[in-house]
């Protein structure tokens, strides 16, 4: 089975020119897009996937990703119901803990057990189950019955294995290394056992974080504040450990948790960089080729011919644009990554 590849597309621009972008990925032989839901930083999820329902055929649609915070499970399946039915079959909902979307608002993120309850109510919503809690039978008038697959996004170890217990696939935000894509598997694995589910059956979206451009140095520069955001996230120490990436302690200055709304979604990202300079340049090329696909397109291209070959199957490709639509990446895919994994 070939590599499918989604592209994480920010609602950076009025919602029909972000239907406009998505149409043309569709005309270059992407597989789906996603579409993050960050009330602050994008346009309304819901109402741009409404446009790329109607100007896209086949192309799947991610919402990529929801919160349990943000919006009740009963708004959730209601908005994704209502999109699916202008895209029938082609609308995947996916749930994290929260990122710009929460802390813009200086929220924490979702706890586990706040992700389970919510994962649950809105597979039970969408499926024309009970809505609330206090028994009144309040239920989602127009439900399916094919309803919109619930996934979890999980970038750390204990978020993967509640993955797998509770959700219909996963989006496993861990980057393509062999050994960190082994050690999530097992995760997920481990929660499906436990909830008596088969592991074969809970669908799996590889995510990972890229820069395309025509210079390894430049890529790797680029680069620098995604590997600070994983050296300085505890939940993401055991995968680097796991591809063998030694990091040493570093004074983290104050410079980059002033960083706005955050490392990965920073408004400037030389700025970002900026801050990021204390990170030693072997450190960082040492995490970003465990953790995500920097490079030439070339370099790309065979990173990714080697993930095909570990089994991965489905790809969702983000950027580090979040107010720009990924205009240098989507060109290297169009001209030398997709036809390279066409030929392979």
């Amino acid at each position: 089975m070939p590599l499918k590849v989604d592209m994480r597309v920010p609602a950076c621009a009025p919602a029909d020119q972000v239907a406009d972008y998505a149409a043309e990925l569709e005309r270059i032989g992407f597989a789906g897009v996603g579409l993050p839901d960050s009330q602050l930083l994008s346009r309304d999820v819901y109402v741009a996937m409404a446009l790329v329902a109607q100007r896209t055929s086949h192309l799947d649609l991610h919402v990529a990703v929801t919160n349990p915070l943000t919006r009740h499970a009963s708004v959730t399946a209601s908005a994704a119901q209502t999109v699916a039915e202008l895209a029938p079959g082609r609308v995947t909902l996916i749930v994290g803990a929260g990122y710009s979307s929460v802390r813009t608002l200086g929220w924490a993120a979702a706890t586990r057990a706040q992700m389970r309850q919510y994962v649950q109510a809105t597979k039970r919503v969408l499926s024309g189950g009970p809505a609330g809690d206090d028994g009144s039978g309040a239920r989602l008038h127009f439900a399916s019955e094919s309803p919109v697959k619930v996934y979890m996004a999980a970038s750390g170890p204990r978020m993967a294995e509640l993955a797998g217990e509770v959700a219909d696939g996963v989006l496993l935000m861990v980057g393509l290394h062999p050994a960190i894509m082994a050690a999530a598997q097992e995760r997920v694995d481990a929660g499906a056992r436990r909830a008596g589910r088969d592991p074969a059956e809970i669908d799996i979206i590889h995510a990972v974080r890229t820069y395309v451009t025509d210079s390894m140095e430049a890529a790797y520069q680029h680069a620098r504040p995604i590997s600070v955001q994983w050296y300085i996230e505890p939940n993401r120490g055991g995968w680097l450990e796991a591809a063998g990436v030694r990091t040493n302690a570093l004074p983290i200055p104050d410079a980059v948790w002033r960083l706005y709304p955050d490392i990965p979604h920073a408004e400037n990202w030389a700025e970002a960089q900026r801050a990021c300079a204390f990170m030693p340049q072997e450190m960082v090329v040492q995490v970003a080729e465990a953790i995500g696909l920097f490079g030439t397109p070339e370099h790309v291209a065979r990173r990714l011919q080697d993930a095909a070959r570990h089994g991965v199957r489905r790809l969702y490709v983000m950027t580090t644009d979040t107010y720009r639509f990924p205009d240098s990446t989507v060109r290297a895919f169009r001209d030398v990554v997709l036809p390279a994994l066409a030929r392979s």
